[in-house]
């Protein structure tokens, strides 16, 4: 059988890749941590690939399963966020592979801490916040029962807060946009009243850094997507 040749590829420009990342660095503060999403397969464009060319230029890389994970951690040892939900029989291999995972209920925690504790470990997370998206994470409502049983976690640290926005880059009306971001920070606030003084927050992916908090400092990371690959 001869070999077949592939009907379709890709090329992607390696500087590109890079002015791309640098000028999402140029537009944010100084102290703003960018993570480089790298999730299915880094949008088509190969992430072991994407990888190796961002691993200098980014602060952490950004997952959404266990699997990929794996990936990165053959190329990079970078703080990796776990944004996507780990199922009990795959947190092991989680903590293993050294990682920042995604808490999105009280049973989730009280599951990781189980695991955690049984391999002697600490483990880092980031938790959910449901801020007027309607997808996953903590309810706002549901935040004063969550923080007190947060602190019975014995083998959690707690490191950050995240949420999503549902449509920032209408910028035609802001609306929306705004009542998120209103709940997010009166989150962040709860948190530090519980004693999380120095929890990490992260909310903007592309187009919230564009839209949103361009230049301004406002949160500690910042999450680059379909930014990286040139679109909005």
């Amino acid at each position: 059988m001869q070999n077949k040749k592939p009907l379709s590829y890709i090329e992607i420009s390696k500087a590109n890749l890079v002015h791309n990342i640098k000028q999402f660095r140029a537009v944010i503060d100084k102290k703003t941590k960018i993570s480089a999403s790298i999730k299915a397969n880094a949008y088509g464009h190969g992430d072991i690939e994407v990888v190796k060319i961002l691993n200098p230029f980014t602060d952490y890389f950004q997952v959404n399963s266990v699997e990929e994970l794996a990936r990165v951690r053959t190329i990079s040892r970078k703080p990796v966020l776990v944004l996507g939900y780990i199922q009990k029989l795959d947190l092991r291999r989680a903590i293993e592979l050294s990682c920042i995972i995604s808490i999105f209920d009280l049973e989730h925690a009280q599951t990781l801490n189980e695991v955690a504790k049984k391999l002697g470990k600490k483990v880092k997370v980031h938790i959910a916040i449901d801020s007027h998206l309607g997808r996953e994470g903590i309810m706002p409502v549901d935040l004063s029962l969550f923080l007190v049983e947060l602190k019975k976690f014995k083998n959690i640290v707690c490191d950050g807060i995240y949420s999503h926005f549902a449509n920032i880059e209408d910028t035609t009306d802001f609306s929306h946009g705004q009542k998120q971001i209103d709940t997010f920070k009166s989150v962040v606030e709860q948190f530090k009243n519980a004693g999380y003084k120095n929890i990490k927050n992260h909310i903007s992916a592309t187009s919230g850094i564009l839209a949103y908090e361009k230049w301004k400092g406002i949160h500690d990371i910042a999450r680059i997507g379909v930014g990286l690959y040139g679109m909005w």
